[in-house]
C-alpha cells in the first residue's frame, strides 16, 4: 500500500490518493510502519537486553510479525514518511489537531529516530544502507521540523509535553556509550587529551544534516517557556547532562576558535615581539 501511494505521489497522481489515505485515518498505521523491526533488528535488540551477541538462527524477539529483509522494512519506513510529510504539507491544520489530540506521530518519531541514532543498526557496515538511512532520518527530522514550524504556540506547547524535545535530543546527542566517557571525563576533571579523545570519537558520527534540521527545530521550540521548563525536570536530567558532557568535550576546538579580547591580543602580539628567540638564548 504504501509502495502504491508512494509511486503514485513521484508521478503527481496522488492527490486523490493522498484523499483517501487522509479520509480513511491511515495516517496512525503510516505511524506504526516506523516502529516494527526487521528479524535481524529484532534479534538484536532482544540479545542486547539479554547482555549476549546477537544468534544468528531463530527468530525475533517476540513483539510480532518482523520484516524478513532489513532492506525494505527501510524502504517501506521511508515511504512511509514521505507520504506523512505530504500529509503534512495537504492537511496542516487538520493535522495539528489531530495530533495535537492524539500522541501516536511524536511517540513513533521519537522511538524511530532514537534508535538509528543511538544503537548499531543491522547492515551499516553498507555504504548503500547507511546512506539511506541517514537520509530516512534527515526526512523524518525534516517532517517534524515542517509540522512544528506550522503550528501555533499553543500546539507547539502540546508537542513539547508529548516529547518532541526528545526528538531533537535523540538526534544531537552522540551515542549512549560516548556519552558515558563524555561524562566520566568531565566528572574526573580530565586532561585536554581525553577531551580530543572524545572529540574524535563524536566526529565519526555522521548524521550532520538531521544534526542540523534538529537544532533549528530545537531553537524553535526553545523559544517557548515549557521548552526550558522541561529541561529543567528531572525528567530530562539525562539529556541535559548529556549536552552538558558534550559541550565539555568540545572545549578545546570551541576555545580555540574564540578571538581574544583587545586586551588579551595586545598582550599575546606584545609577549611574541619582545620573546628572545631560542638561539639567541
Amino acid at each position: 500500500m504504501a509502495a502504491l501511494l508512494h509511486g503514485a505521489l513521484r508521478r503527481g497522481e496522488g492527490r486523490v490518493l493522498l484523499g483517501r489515505l487522509w479520509a480513511g485515518g491511515h495516517l496512525a498505521w503510516l505511524s506504526r510502519v516506523l516502529l516494527q523491526c526487521s528479524q535481524v533488528q529484532d534479534r538484536a535488540i532482544a540479545a542486547e537486553a539479554a547482555g549476549t551477541p546477537p544468534p544468528t538462527p531463530g527468530g525475533g524477539s517476540g513483539r510480532g510479525a518482523a520484516w524478513e529483509s532489513h532492506v525494505d522494512l527501510l524502504a517501506a519506513q521511508a515511504m512511509s514518511l514521505r507520504l506523512t510529510q505530504a500529509l503534512c504539507e495537504a492537511h496542516a491544520g487538520d493535522l495539528a489537531s489531530q495530533v495535537a489530540k492524539r500522541e501516536f506521530l511524536v511517540r513513533s518519531w521519537r522511538e524511530h529516530v532514537t534508535y538509528y541514532c543511538h544503537y548499531p543498526w543491522p547492515l551499516r557496515e553498507l555504504p548503500e544502507i547507511e546512506e539511506v538511512t541517514d537520509s530516512m532520518l534527515v526526512l523524518a527530522m525534516r517532517v517534524a521540523e515542517r509540522f512544528a514550524a506550522g503550528v501555533n504556540a499553543a500546539t507547539r506547547q502540546k508537542l513539547i509535553q508529548q516529547g518532541i524535545l526528545a526528538i531533537c535530543s535523540a538526534v544531537l546527542l552522540p551515542t549512549p556509550p560516548e556519552q558515558r566517557a563524555m561524562h566520566a571525563n568531565m566528572v574526573a576533571g580530565s586532561d585536554d587529551r581525553d577531551a580530543e579523545v572524545c572529540v574524535a570519537g563524536e566526529a565519526t558520527h555522521a548524521l550532520s544534516e538531521a544534526k542540523t534540521v534538529a537544532g533549528s527545530l530545537l531553537a524553535l521550540l526553545m523559544q517557548l517557556p515549557e521548552a526550558c521548563r522541561t529541561f529543567r525536570d528531572r525528567r530530562s536530567a539525562a539529556a541535559s547532562i548529556g549536552l552538558l558532557a558534550q559541550v565539555h568535550s568540545w572545549r578545546v576546538e570551541l576555545l580555540a576558535q574564540q578571538p581574544l579580547p583587545p586586551p588579551l591580543a595586545a598582550a599575546a602580539v606584545e609577549a611574541e615581539a619582545t620573546a628572545v628567540p631560542p638561539a639567541a638564548a
